[in-house]
This record gives C-alpha cells, sequence and structure tokens, in this order.
C-alpha cells in the first residue's frame, strides 16, 4: 500500500505546475493509506483518522436493484472520520510522488518525483528527484497508440484475470 501526502512546502521548478493541494503518494512512511501534509513551515503533520461505519440508508446504492448485488451493499459502508492532527518528528527522507496528464497533449502523462530531506522534524530541503515524460514519437503517437500497435503486431491480448498472454493460448 501507500500514504497520501501533501506539500504547502514550496516545490521546486520542474517546467510542470502542480495545482496547490495535489496528493502525491509515498511508500516512505507506515504505508497504511494515511495522509500526511508537509507544511509551509517544513513540519510532517499526520491526519488521524478513526473509520466508522456509514448507516445503510445513507449509502449510495440502498433502495436500488443494485443494493442486493455483491458489492452493493459494502460500497461506501465506511467513512473517514478526523480526529485530529499530530505532527510527526521524522529524520529522513521522504519520497514522494505522482503522474499528470500534461493538458493540451492527448494521452500524455509526465512522471514528477520528489525528495523532501527532514532533519530533527523539520524539512531543510526539497529536490526534484525524477522527471519522466513520454518520448515524442515521429508520428506522434502516444503511449497508448504503440502499446495497442505491439498487441496488435505480436498477437499479445490483455487478459483481466491472467495479465497478458497470446491470442489462443488459454
Amino acid at each position: 500500500m501507500y500514504d497520501e501526502i501533501r506539500c504547502e512546502y514550496p516545490l521546486p521548478g520542474t517546467g510542470y505546475r502542480v495545482l496547490p493541494g495535489h496528493a502525491f503518494q509515498t511508500k516512505d512512511l507506515e504505508c497504511l493509506l494515511d495522509r500526511y501534509t508537509i507544511t509551509a513551515e517544513g513540519l510532517l503533520v499526520l491526519h488521524r483518522e478513526v473509520w466508522e461505519p456509514v448507516p445503510e440508508e445513507e449509502r449510495p446504492y440502498y433502495g436500488t436493484l443494485a443494493w442486493e448485488k455483491p458489492l452493493g451493499k459494502w460500497i461506501r459502508s465506511m467513512k473517514a472520520v478526523p480526529v485530529g492532527d499530530e505532527e510527526i518528528p521524522h529524520h529522513g527522507d521522504i519520497r514522494f510522488y505522482d503522474a499528470f496528464r500534461v493538458k493540451g497533449e492527448d494521452e500524455r502523462r509526465v512522471w514528477l518525483e520528489y525528495r523532501a530531506r527532514f532533519t530533527e522534524g523539520s524539512v531543510s530541503r526539497i529536490e526534484v528527484e525524477d522527471v519522466q515524460r513520454p518520448a515524442s514519437h515521429e508520428d506522434g503517437r502516444t503511449w497508448r497508440g504503440i502499446l495497442r500497435g505491439l498487441r496488435i503486431e505480436t498477437g499479445l491480448r490483455h487478459n483481466r484475470s491472467r495479465g497478458i498472454d497470446r491470442r489462443g493460448a488459454g
């Protein structure tokens, strides 16, 4: 799993704009789907939550035909309730990252990865760890188009239950 981290502290430039409040992912903390914030002051804050059941009549499929389907009663059956914030005295690095759709470039994404160095509970610096952008192709195809073409040329297809396999191979 992973944790979610938002960064209010100024991020170094990458040539791409990250909107304020964007939720990145990290695997450098507890990986319990917790929510953290790096504050503008450079502190790491854990937003503590408890999970409570949602009454059946408040769930999205209550009273519909979907309610009797396998997941109908389960969907949104729990909700996170904030119980307070806790400052975490982290010492070391936290990498956080996400893939962003580039506005105006059909189906293209850019991978941005940052590394925040915490010294005795406070950010000493944030650096760009990695920026990856799909290579431009002479014929203008995107990654999705190239992969689609590869499957056609090689006879590979995607089987949701088993991953990628050869056509006709069970």
